[in-house]
């Protein structure tokens, strides 16, 4: 059978592997440093943005927003689109499916710590073994493995930094999973529809004048 031409995104990875590999020492090593920067700062930025998302997020539902008006709009009960969304969680598993994802994240990061440890090591004995054949023939005036490591331990130290970040993030959610007002909250999503809606206030519209809510509605899809 004849070979497919491989996507353009590999190609374009492979074009950019391949110039990388022509480029000086110092280059490389600038770029490296630029590279780290940039996730840095690109990193940042999404934990600020995620950071404000969930500050608004807080302050509408603490004036009960926009359930309560998605509540209002239905005439009371359940409103269909958080019904959905119970529904997913349900169909899900709930909580011991989740508790189970967490627990196959926890052994799936154990493994990669191990790997990182694996490469470290492997990359000192490599550098050990060096010196001791550079001590036994002092003549020699080939590169360093040192030399010939660094963007190997660049590449580690920074994949290092990002598994260490991954991991503190998996400890808060597992901590949270744990929480009494997490598991209350999981009990609830797991009832019947008929339950929760009998817990929903029911809208009783005077003389049957209803609210105009189409500018809080616009504003809401602003956010």
């Amino acid at each position: 059978a004849k070979a497919l031409p491989p996507p353009v995104e590999q190609a374009a990875a492979a074009e950019s592997a391949a110039l990388a590999g022509l480029l000086p020492k110092a280059v490389r090593a600038l770029r490296g440093r630029f590279s780290d920067a940039a996730h840095a700062r690109t990193s940042a930025a999404d934990a600020e943005t995620t950071n404000a998302t969930n500050e608004g997020r807080a302050t509408l539902s603490s004036v009960g927003l926009p359930g309560s008006l998605e509540a209002y709009k239905a005439g009371g009960g359940l409103p269909e689109n958080l019904w959905r969304k119970v529904e997913r969680v349900q169909a899900s598993g709930g909580l011991p499916a989740l508790e189970s994802k967490v627990r196959s994240l926890t052994g799936a990061a154990e493994r990669a710590g191990q790997t990182l440890w694996q490469i470290d090591t492997s990359l000192a004995r490599e550098e050990a073994a060096d010196a001791e054949f550079r001590a036994r023939n002092p003549s020699w005036t080939g590169p360093t493995s040192a030399a010939l490591n660094a963007d190997v331990k660049s590449n580690l130290e920074r994949m290092r930094r990002l598994y260490d970040d991954a991991r503190r993030s998996d400890a808060a959610i597992a901590a949270h999973l744990g929480t009494a007002e997490f598991r209350e909250h999981c009990a609830q999503l797991s009832r019947p529809r008929a339950d929760l809606d009998a817990l929903m206030p029911r809208v009783e519209a005077a003389a049957g004048q209803g609210v105009d809510t189409s500018a809080l509605e616009a504003r809401l899809m602003q956010l």
